[in-house]
């Protein structure tokens, strides 16, 4: 299928508007509201056009024309984080679409997720007309990376350097403080001497001066005596200086044949369960690593998000429905929360379910029954 995308120039948005496309899988509702935010963004009325796109997504969640313009526009107003959400929607209903991987790589460049951008550009093949400027995107992601690991090492270089300096300024300061207790002690016998020259001298005005002295002598010696001593400061290790954790990637196996393949989730006796939106599904996959149709219901329509409490219930975020289903461990299907507007991911704490409603901007929290 070929799309009516908005791209993107230096300054200039164009919007191709004669490609061929499967307008009956369209509906004529969303297809209206795709022609306005065309029209509007023809107009140079940018927020209309984006609200129109959003209408014709709401009818319909695969209008994958509609998701691309949307994060064009959204990328020409540097709305990154929304643009990037829209080509992620366009690659899971889509994955052969290799320019919107490529815009979603470019983008997550630039937000500094660079494993998710390797992750977005290992999905376009070479035979693909987007590989390579792929290749060049990978290529000074890989150099970035390399010269942030220089500067890394660098760093802990110079950290080790800065700790040197200061155990050294510790042990100058430990040396000034012995040489000040000595020069006290050694004021303190001159002063006990003098006072004695001066009873000798005069007895009552010896007296009142060597009081006055002495007391003065000894609040000073006790201000020494009561300066703190210094702890010892052990230097950093190697290990604790230079330990720059390395992410390294491996890919340990693949299961194909899967049309759409949204939420993932496992059991406590480590099954897993695989949502494939497009054919309204739920695959489980257990230790013989054989993938099977595990759920399969008319309630089902369009799973996304999956999640398991610890009874093994299956949680399942209806997109198309508007509702949360459970699935109990005999495969019984029931209605767990409904009316929540494009349920999205969700997760489990303790005894409590977290939903993202995208239709509702908002997270669900609902309590697991006993």
């Amino acid at each position: 299928m070929k799309y009516n995308k908005i791209l993107k120039s230096i300054l200039v948005i164009s919007i191709l508007a004669c490609n061929q496309i499967a307008i009956a899988s369209i509906s004529t509702d969303a297809q209206i509201q795709y022609n306005r935010g065309i029209d509007y963004y023809r107009a140079g009325q940018i927020a209309e056009s984006i609200t129109c796109f959003r209408h014709a997504i709401d009818l319909d969640p695969n209008y994958i024309d509609a998701y691309y313009n949307l994060g064009s526009i959204m990328e020409y107003i540097n709305n990154d984080k929304e643009a990037l959400s829209a080509f992620k929607q366009i690659i899971l209903r889509k994955p052969d679409d290799f320019e919107s991987a490529f815009k979603a790589a470019e983008i997550s460049n630039r937000l500094g997720e660079t494993d998710k951008a390797k992750m977005y550009l290992s999905l376009i093949p070479e035979s693909s007309s987007a590989y390579y400027k792929a290749k060049e995107l990978s290529d000074s992601i890989i150099s970035a990376e390399l010269l942030a690991q220089k500067a890394l090492e660098e760093a802990g270089a110079n950290v080790q350097n800065k700790v040197e300096e200061v155990q050294n300024a510790v042990e100058e300061i430990q040396q000034t403080v012995e040489n000040a207790r000595a020069e006290a002690a050694n004021a303190a016998d001159t002063a006990v001497e003098n006072v004695k020259a001066i009873v000798n001298e005069s007895v009552q005005q010896a007296v009142e001066k060597v009081s006055e002295k002495v007391e003065a002598i000894e609040q000073q010696v006790n201000e020494i005596k009561e300066l703190p001593t210094l702890p010892d400061i052990e230097p950093l290790k190697d290990e604790e200086v230079n330990n720059i954790p390395v992410q390294k990637i491996t890919t340990n196996g693949e299961y194909k044949d899967i049309s759409s393949p949204t939420g993932i989730a496992s059991d406590s006796d480590g099954n897993i369960y695989i949502a494939d939106f497009a054919d309204n599904l739920v695959y489980k996959i257990g230790e013989d690593e054989k993938k099977i149709v595990y759920i399969k219901n008319q309630k089902i329509d369009g799973p996304i998000g999956l999640a398991v409490d610890k009874f093994n219930n299956i949680y399942i975020a209806n997109y198309n429905k508007d509702n949360v289903l459970k699935v109990n461990s005999n495969g019984l299907v029931e209605v767990f929360i409904d009316k929540i507007s494009k349920p999205y991911c969700m997760y489990i704490n303790g005894d409590l379910l977290f939903v993202s409603s995208q239709g509702g901007n908002s997270v669900i929290r609902r309590k697991l029954a006993d």
